[in-house]
């Protein structure tokens, strides 16, 4: 089973950049090209809205499952968001981007109690860690993690793109639990050529393939692109196929419980 864990759609066309269609409609065309069994949809409350991925989600039944996410700015009311959230929709995990929802250090009890209750449910959480922009040399997002680690034991935490250019730091993270994972969208593209996509590959064979969840980060890498890219790299490299297996679909579905029907 070939699993994209990681895309977006917005509801303006190019509301993730001018040189992206980020519409349903570019989605859904790409999505019906693809070898792809399933894409898991990420919204980001309030840019991108639960509702809009969900019902993008409700046009190709069985092929789209999605993230939930709620707005830490909200305080504690955002707990309430979430658990209305989990009860209402078969959401298969908890998206959280610091950089684009706002997020700094005062909302730290907000964010332990939302990852508490993501564990309560054994729905992980996904936080960005890709250093992007104004700030990016003071990105804390992986210390964040590492204290949502020790904070929540129970939690199941994904390093969303591998951590960015802090990827063997990434590694050094998710090699202090078995519950932490690596995400491996956007990086092989941007970091191409460069010495850190050795790292991506030496990254995964260290933290082993059952810990790995592939995905595109459509639109930012068109889904068909990311896919052939991904599987040519490990294909020589000497990655097995159960190894490829793993990446690419099995654990995704361990992960995000994706053997279940649903919709978004």
């Amino acid at each position: 089973m070939i699993i994209d864990t990681h895309a977006h759609i917005h509801p303006g066309r190019d509301g993730l950049g001018a040189k992206h269609d980020a519409s349903v409609e570019a989605f859904l065309a790409e999505l019906d090209r693809s070898p792809l069994d399933l894409a898991v949809l990420l919204p980001i409350e309030p840019l991108i809205p639960n509702a809009f991925v969900f019902e993008a989600a409700r046009r190709r039944p069985g092929r789209i499952r999605c993230h939930g996410s709620v707005d830490p700015r909200r305080g504690d009311a955002c707990w309430e968001d979430f658990e209305q959230l989990a009860a209402e929709h078969p959401i298969v995990g908890l998206k959280l981007h610091p950089r684009r929802q706002g997020v700094t250090k005062a909302h730290w009890p907000v964010l332990k109690g939302l990852t508490d209750r993501a564990a309560a449910h054994d729905l992980p959480v996904l936080v960005d860690s890709f250093p992007h922009g104004k700030g990016a040399l003071r990105d804390d997002s992986l210390e964040l993690i590492e204290a949502l680690s020790e904070a929540v034991p129970k939690a199941k935490l994904i390093i969303a793109h591998m951590g960015g250019i802090r990827i063997l730091e990434a590694l050094i993270l998710a090699r202090t639990s078995y519950r932490i994972y690596l995400d491996l969208s956007l990086i092989l593209k941007v970091y191409k050529g460069s010495h850190i996509e050795q790292d991506i590959f030496y990254a995964i064979r260290r933290i082993g393939a059952d810990r790995c969840l592939y995905g595109s980060d459509h639109p930012d890498v068109p889904l068909n692109e990311s896919y052939e890219s991904m599987r040519r790299e490990l294909d020589g490299r000497g990655f097995t196929e159960t190894e490829q297996d793993w990446i690419f679909g099995r654990t995704a579905q361990q992960v995000l419980r994706l053997n279940g029907e649903g919709a978004g």
